[in-house]
């Protein structure tokens, strides 16, 4: 089974990255985290990188769990396209509805706990 995950900062919270993970999320955050402080080259890496150098925190929120490997294709692709800001694949130039939804309820979720 896998899970689908974001990674945004506290600061505006758009989601950067959007991933897929056979394990639990925890594992792709230590991995991510590791890489990070690992200084490896990656833009993922050097995008947490910046945020912890700005003294903003990195997140990760799990979109989706359990999901079979055809519903996590397809979760995934419907995300990438509605995103703006990605790091890595395509991304929208502009904000979409859905894309400004998630960021309002991640800024409810996550701002109480920065």
């Amino acid at each position: 089974m896998k899970n689908i995950y974001i990674i945004f900062n506290n600061k505006d919270f758009k989601p950067v990255f959007i991933g897929s993970s056979d394990s639990n999320t925890a594992n792709c955050i230590k991995s991510v985290f590791s890489n990070a402080m690992s200084e490896k080259k990656d833009i993922l890496s050097n995008w947490v990188n910046v945020q912890w150098q700005n003294n903003n925190e990195v997140l990760f929120h799990e979109l989706h769990h359990n999901l079979n490997d055809d519903e996590a294709k397809h979760f995934e692709q419907e995300w990438r396209k509605n995103l703006s800001n990605l790091l890595k694949g395509k991304s929208l130039s502009e904000m979409s509805e859905q894309e400004e939804k998630l960021i309002a309820g991640l800024k409810d979720v996550y701002s109480e706990v920065s």
